[in-house]
C-alpha cells in the first residue's frame, strides 16, 4: 500500500475514533453513571454484568465500568500447523505462555486496553534431507487499544462499539511483526430468544505485505453464536475469516469452539479450540484462560 493510501486510512481511523468520542451512548435512564471516572470508580452495586473480550475472536462491544480493571489472559495457547510448499514439508509448533489483556475503564463508555505476550516459544521443522529445525523464543508484540461503546452498554437487546488499535513490534528473535500495524474493529452483539446470543464484527487493518516491502489493507469478519448452558456455564461456536488486498495472500479461515465457566461475578475461566478450514490457517490451536475483574 502506498504511503499516501496508508496516511488516508490512518486519517479515516482517527476520524472514526473522534466521532466515537463525540457520540452519545445509550444508557439505562434509571441510573446515570456518567459522573464516574477512572479516579471516581463506579460503585459495585451499579456495575454492569461482566463482559469479556475472550475467549472467542469476536470482541465485546461493552466497555469496562469506569475506575475498574479487568485482566484477561490465556494460561497457554498451543498452535500446530503442517503444510507442504513446493514439495517441501514443514511443521510449526508455537507455545504462547500467559499472553494478557489489561482493560482499564476510563469513563462511562470508554476503556483502554494493553495487550502483551510475555513468552513465546516457536519451533519450525523442515522435513528435507537432512532434516533440520529452527527454534525461536522471547516476548512478543504489544498492542494498545481504545474501545468506545456507542450504544447498549447498560441496557437494550443490542450493543455496538468502535475499537481502534495499534500493534508495536516489541518482539524478540523475529517472532512477531517487523513494523507497527493498526486498524479499526466494529463489534456488535444481540440477545436472541431464550439462552441464545449473537455477536459479529468487522475489522479493517493496515498490515505488512508478504515481501516486507510495504503495507496492504487487511479485512476480517467474525460471527459467533453463544448459548447459556446454565447460570455459570456457557458455550460458543464461531467462524473467523481474514484476507488482505495482496493477491499472493491466501485466505485464512477457522472454526472456533469453546466453553466458559463463571466462578463468581468477577471471575470467569474458559477453554477451547480453533480449527483451520483453509490451507493458510493453522491446523489447530488449543487454549485455556481466564478473566478477572477488580
Amino acid at each position: 500500500m502506498p504511503r499516501r493510501s496508508m496516511r488516508l486510512l490512518l486519517s479515516a481511523m482517527c476520524a472514526l475514533l473522534l466521532t466515537a468520542v463525540a457520540a452519545e451512548a445509550e444508557e439505562d435512564a434509571s441510573q446515570d453513571k456518567r459522573q464516574y471516572t477512572l479516579f471516581n470508580p463506579v460503585p459495585d452495586s451499579l456495575m454492569r454484568p461482566m463482559a469479556t473480550d475472550r475467549p472467542d475472536a469476536t470482541e465485546s462491544p461493552y466497555t469496562l465500568d469506569a475506575g475498574h480493571v479487568q485482566i484477561e489472559l490465556d494460561f497457554f495457547v498451543y498452535t500446530r500447523d503442517r503444510e507442504t510448499v513446493n514439495g517441501q514439508d514443514t511443521r510449526l509448533r508455537v507455545f504462547n505462555l500467559m499472553p494478557f489483556n489489561v482493560r482499564i475503564g476510563l469513563n462511562h463508555n470508554t476503556e483502554l486496553d494493553i495487550i502483551f505476550e510475555p513468552l513465546v516459544f516457536q519451533r519450525t521443522e523442515f522435513f528435507v534431507i537432512p532434516p533440520f529445525s529452527v527454534e525461536r523464543e522471547g516476548f512478543g508484540d504489544t498492542t494498545l487499544r481504545i474501545k468506545r461503546n456507542l450504544w447498549g452498554n447498560d441496557g437494550g437487546d443490542t450493543a455496538f462499539a468502535i475499537l481502534g488499535f495499534i500493534t508495536l513490534p516489541t518482539n524478540q528473535d523475529d517472532i512477531g511483526i517487523d513494523s507497527a500495524e493498526g486498524g479499526v474493529i466494529l463489534p456488535f452483539s444481540k440477545d436472541l430468544e431464550g439462552a441464545w446470543s449473537f455477536g459479529a464484527q468487522l475489522e479493517f487493518d493496515i498490515v505488512r505485505n508478504l515481501a516486507d516491502t510495504g503495507f496492504e489493507a487487511g479485512f476480517s469478519q467474525t460471527a459467533v453464536i453463544g448459548y447459556e448452558v446454565s447460570e455459570q456455564v456457557g458455550a460458543f461456536l464461531e467462524i473467523f475469516s481474514f484476507f488482505t488486498s495482496e493477491s499472493a495472500f491466501d485466505w485464512i479461515g477457522t472454526v472456533n469452539l469453546g466453553f466458559t465457566w463463571a466462578i463468581t461475578a468477577d471471575v470467569q475461566l474458559d477453554l477451547g479450540i480453533r480449527m483451520g478450514i483453509s490451507s493458510a490457517a493453522p491446523d489447530s490451536e488449543l487454549f485455556a484462560g481466564g478473566s478477572f475483574r477488580f
